[in-house]
C-alpha cells in the first residue's frame, strides 16, 4: 500500500484514472489497494485546502496589521469565522479601504 501511495504521489502528470486502470491491467485484484489510494488522494486534497485557507487568513491578517495597526479578537475572529470566497473579499478591500470597519462592510 506504501508503494501505491508513493506512486500516486510522485506521478502528478498522471491523471488518477489513467494511472488506475494501468495497475488493475497489470495487477489484476488490486481494486482495493486502488481505492485506498483514492482515499488517500481525497485526504491530501482536503489537507492542501486547509492549508490554502490558513494562507488566506495570514495573508489578510498580516494586510490589516500592515495598514491599521493591531487587530482585535473580535476582527480575528471575524476572520476565521469567514468562508474562503469571504476571506479573498477582505483581501481585496484591504487594497482600497480607508478603514478597518470598510473592510468588513456588508
Amino acid at each position: 500500500m506504501q508503494l501505491m501511495r508513493y506512486f500516486a504521489l510522485v506521478s502528478e502528470s498522471v491523471p488518477f484514472e489513467r494511472f488506475r486502470a494501468k495497475i488493475l491491467e497489470q495487477l489484476p485484484g488490486t481494486e482495493e489497494i486502488a481505492m485506498s489510494t483514492t482515499w488517500f488522494e481525497d485526504q491530501q486534497e482536503k489537507a492542501l485546502s486547509k492549508g490554502h485557507e490558513k494562507g488566506r487568513v495570514d495573508v489578510l491578517r498580516r494586510l490589516l496589521v500592515l495598514k491599521f495597526g493591531s487587530i482585535d479578537a473580535e476582527v480575528d475572529a471575524r476572520i476565521l469565522a469567514a468562508a474562503p470566497e469571504i476571506l479573498d473579499l477582505y483581501v481585496e478591500r484591504v487594497l482600497t479601504a480607508t478603514t478597518l470597519a470598510a473592510v468588513f462592510a456588508e
